[in-house]
């Protein structure tokens, strides 16, 4: 039980890790309303989802 207990720590954590993540990106494209920027941080996002919030889905 211990240690079902832990392994939902981890998952609920990683997921608000992603969240947070999902959020930051949000916030930042809402902040820099110029063109270029919101394009050069649509590209981060787009790659940074690709690595930090795809694969660990697969992974759990």
């Amino acid at each position: 039980k211990q240690v079902n207990v832990l392994i939902n720590i981890t998952t609920s954590s990683k997921i608000l890790t992603c969240c947070r993540l999902f959020m930051r990106q949000i916030i930042y494209m809402l902040v820099n309303i110029d063109s270029t920027q919101i394009n050069l941080a649509q590209k981060m996002y787009l790659t940074r989802k690709d690595k930090s919030l795809y694969w660990p889905w697969i992974e759990w």
